[in-house]
């Protein structure tokens, strides 16, 4: 009864954009901004920093500069995901496994959750938890990666036609064509941007799914 007080008092002090501990004197570093596609990437950075002794404070709103603070080194697992719905519930089932939500922001194509958990021993079994329920979570992401080719199918298809009737009658160019052409190119970019890190994390998931089976 204790612990799940506790956890319901963790889940309460959640915020978004905000991490939950506070340091004095950040460090600030700026990655290139393609990083944000590939999670393990991020992943394996930061829990190199923390191996060095600077833990994650925030993470600029455009997604690519990153604020540390000095602390002790230590050794963590880092975990991001891409939840499709957020809830109360959602966050509970991973406090319950001892993980720490490190931030909470959108990026460029998903949100981005950022989790983190000590892990002395057993690292590659530290991500186990967000893969119990496998053939439900791939599903779901195949389902997203799917939803998202459609949309880029017809966002380029309708690219296209618009183009090539400017092409034909240009006296058809206006502010209403410059606009509706540079919405669809910039749907596309954002979908491309969610496809890609669907993908990236797809792959991560079957990854951390084969090592729970040895």
């Amino acid at each position: 009864m204790e612990r799940d007080e506790n956890i319901e008092d963790s889940i309460k002090n959640i915020e978004v954009h905000k991490s939950e501990e506070e340091y004095d004197k950040p460090i600030k570093i700026r990655k290139y901004f393609w990083l944000m596609l590939f999670p393990s990437k991020i992943e394996r950075w930061l829990e190199e920093m923390e191996s060095e002794g600077y833990r994650l404070f925030r993470i600029a709103l455009r997604g690519n500069i990153f604020y540390f603070t000095k602390n002790e080194k230590r050794k963590v697992r880092y975990f991001i995901d891409y939840p499709e719905v957020i809830h109360r519930s959602y966050f509970k089932r991973y406090i319950t496994h001892k993980w720490k939500m490190r931030y909470n922001m959108w990026t460029p194509g998903n949100r981005m959750v950022i989790w983190m958990k000590p892990c002395i021993d057993n690292y590659d079994f530290c991500a186990i938890d967000f893969v119990k329920d496998k053939k439900a979570l791939i599903k779901k992401v195949f389902k997203r990666i799917l939803q998202n080719v459609i949309v880029v199918i017809i966002a380029i298809y309708l690219f296209v036609h618009l183009i090539s009737e400017v092409q034909i009658d240009s006296y058809t160019v206006n502010l209403f064509y410059i606009c509706l052409i540079t919405s669809i190119v910039v749907v596309i970019i954002d979908r491309l941007f969610k496809l890609t890190q669907l993908s990236s994390y797809l792959f991560k998931i079957e990854k951390i799914s084969k090592i729970s089976m040895k």
